[in-house]
């Protein structure tokens, strides 16, 4: 009869799945060797058995069958539940908690986690006051927590600053909420808690970014705006109001409004260096117009800008500033109106002291000439020796002034731009060799030696023959000068590392002073050194040699002592 009750119950499935006779044979063993057993057993229409045997004191078998379906769907639900809450605490960020009525900590997860440089799971059965003491906790927000525990209510978003051995200064944000049994009786907290360090530490460096850009603009004094294409609406600062004349109140401006407070004669360049930037064929926008003011009149102002754009190429954005220039343009405006007063003077006295050296030349012409047949007697004998002296020193006279004039006319057609160049080739031997004929007599009555060294390999030169002699002859004529008896004058030509001829007139007299060089190259200037020869110049010489030499890709330079 057992086995064909069990058969029967294999049959309808109440000894779940598998071989029947194995069922049959499986229940008779347990009966034969029976010993106290519970398990389980899952039906083959899903529903879980709870079976429970025992043999009787009169020999027989008792056996009890529970359908426990229901609670264990609820056991595994609860399974499920705890294994989620695990995997998102431990994946989370926060880290939750909970205590109980004294306050002390029941859990904390994840148990792994470093909460101010102390690990989590050290905090269970730790009080509140004893966390917030380990970790360094300002007083005031402690006493906040502690007082809500304590009088359960809930909290928030409590910020408290605590102690890293590690990272030094960090902030937790600390929310709690109470828990109540069945009754409505508070039996602990729960809550979380994140580490807040990264986001207090960018806010701040926000703050402090802020802050200098702020600073930055209010000492700039310059205009800030951003076009935002997508709305096409250009934000504005408070001091691009002021340039634009536009009011505190009033909107922010479109673009076209800011086109019109242009001045009329700039607009078209205006646009046109918007367009071209916004085509990429500038790396900046730089614009310098003029707007318009409330009176009517208009202020300098000078536009930079930077254009954003997306992958494709497409720009969605130009921010940039402005900065009022009208002080600049005032003063290039001033600039350059002085320089032209100064061109207009400056060519003004060219003219003048051309004309004047042409009007002078023609009688000094006649008194050089007369003077010449006198002195020479061409007409028959003067009849008084003082006479030939007289028109000796006549002569001489009017030769030392037209020289002078000459070098003034000269100094003014180099200054005027009018003076030329008549370029040839030029044997420097012949030329230095003619200059130094010139000024020997001379020499030779102060008694100075002149030297000439110049190299016979020495190449031709393309230059203007007679202009290059008269840098020669003015550089001797000065050196002699300024010699004293006994003295030697030396002249050097060579050809330099770069190409360039260098003629060099060395001597042996006064020299010229450091302090005094830039003043001798000016036109009319003179040494500190040199006023017992003053009656003999008029400073021209060495500027006027300067000229000459800058007129041929030259320059003058002070000898070496």
């Amino acid at each position: 009869r057992r086995r064909s009750a069990f058969r029967h119950m294999s049959h309808r499935g109440s000894l779940g799945t598998g071989h029947e006779e194995e069922h049959v044979r499986g229940e008779v063993g347990l009966f034969t060797h029976l010993i106290p057993s519970r398990f389980e057993h899952v039906r083959t229409d899903g529903r879980v058995i709870e079976v429970n045997r025992r043999r009787l004191p009169g020999g027989g078998v008792i056996s009890t069958y529970a359908d426990v379906t229901d609670r264990k769907r609820v056991e595994d639900a609860l399974k499920v539940s705890e294994q989620r809450f695990r995997d998102f605490a431990e994946a989370s960020a926060d880290w939750q908690w909970e205590t109980d009525m004294a306050g002390s900590f029941t859990f904390v997860s994840p148990p792994n986690r470093l909460i101010a440089g102390h690990p989590a799971s050290l905090l269970v059965g730790k009080t509140w006051h004893q966390f917030l003491s380990a970790i360094g906790a300002d007083p005031a927000t402690a006493d906040t927590i502690l007082e809500h525990v304590e009088n359960h209510r809930r909290f928030r978003d409590l910020e408290v600053g605590a102690e890293d051995p590690r990272e030094g200064t960090v902030w937790l944000r600390l929310s709690g909420n109470p828990v109540f049994d069945g009754n409505g009786a508070v039996r602990g907290f729960r809550g979380s808690g994140s580490n807040i360090t990264d986001q207090r530490r960018a806010e701040k460096a926000l703050r402090v970014s802020e802050e200098r850009y702020t600073l930055a603009l209010a000492g700039a004094n310059d205009g800030i705006w951003d076009w935002d294409f997508a709305a096409d609406r250009v934000f504005i600062s408070h001091r691009m109001r002021l340039l634009l004349g536009i009011r505190p109140t009033d909107p922010h401006p479109t673009p076209e409004e800011m086109a019109g407070r242009v001045w009329p004669e700039d607009r078209a360049s205006y646009r046109a260096h918007i367009i071209a930037h916004l085509k990429g064929e500038t790396e900046y926008l730089e614009s310098e117009h003029r707007l318009v003011d409330g009176a009517g009149s208009y202020r300098w102002v000078l536009a930079r800008g930077l254009a954003l754009r997306d992958s494709t190429g497409r720009v969605y954005r130009m921010a940039g500033s402005t900065s009022d220039i009208s002080a600049r343009k005032q003063a290039e405006e001033q600039l350059r109106e002085a320089k032209e007063a100064a061109e207009l003077a400056y060519r003004t006295k060219s003219e003048f002291l051309a004309n004047m050296s042409h009007e002078l030349r023609t009688p000094l012409n006649a008194v050089i000439g007369f003077s010449d047949i006198a002195r020479k007697e061409l007409f028959g004998p003067l009849g008084n020796e003082a006479y030939v002296d007289y028109m000796n020193d006549i002569h001489d006279s009017g030769t030392h002034l037209l020289s002078l004039i000459n070098d003034i006319l000269d100094v003014s057609k180099i200054e005027s731009g009018e003076a030329d160049l008549v370029e040839q080739e030029v044997v420097v031997a012949d030329v230095v060799g003619a200059s130094v004929r010139m000024v020997r007599e001379r020499a030779s009555k102060a008694g100075v030696a002149i030297a000439v060294q110049i190299p016979k390999s020495l190449p031709l030169i393309y230059a203007d023959e007679l202009k290059l002699k008269q840098i020669i002859l003015n550089l001797l004529t000065n050196a002699v000068k300024f010699t004293p008896d006994g003295g030697k004058v030396e002249v050097r030509a060579s050809i330099e590392a770069n190409g360039a001829l260098a003629v060099r007139v060395a001597d042996t007299g006064i020299g010229i002073a450091k302090s005094d060089m830039q003043r001798v190259m000016m036109p009319f200037g003179q040494a500190s050194g040199s006023r017992r020869h003053a009656a003999e110049g008029t400073g021209l010489g060495l500027s006027l040699t300067q000229a000459l030499a800058k007129l041929h890709g030259g320059r003058a330079v002070e000898l070496d002592p």
